[in-house]
């Protein structure tokens, strides 16, 4: 068991939209710093995401029951 806290948070962030079939390219790995915590709170590592179909519609500038990840923010994913 980790007793001190990670000292980042790998994410994916959308880099750009997808202009084609392919997904090559439109997401860049960050390493991005963690806040500090605060009394009551937990830090939670995940071992696996999905990768769902319906994320492709995610990563279109097109909304549809979610609003689409814009460029720059963090791809949503379930743990």
């Amino acid at each position: 068991m980790q007793t001190t806290p990670p000292s980042g948070a790998t994410q994916f962030r959308l880099a750009k939209y997808p202009s084609g079939a392919g997904l090559e390219g439109i997401f860049a790995r960050t390493q991005d710093t963690l806040a500090e915590m605060k009394p009551g709170e937990v830090h939670l590592r995940l071992s696996h995401i999905s990768v769902d179909p319906g994320m492709r519609g995610w990563v279109t500038p097109k909304r549809s029951y979610m609003p689409p990840v814009q460029p720059g923010e963090v791809m949503r994913a379930f743990g």
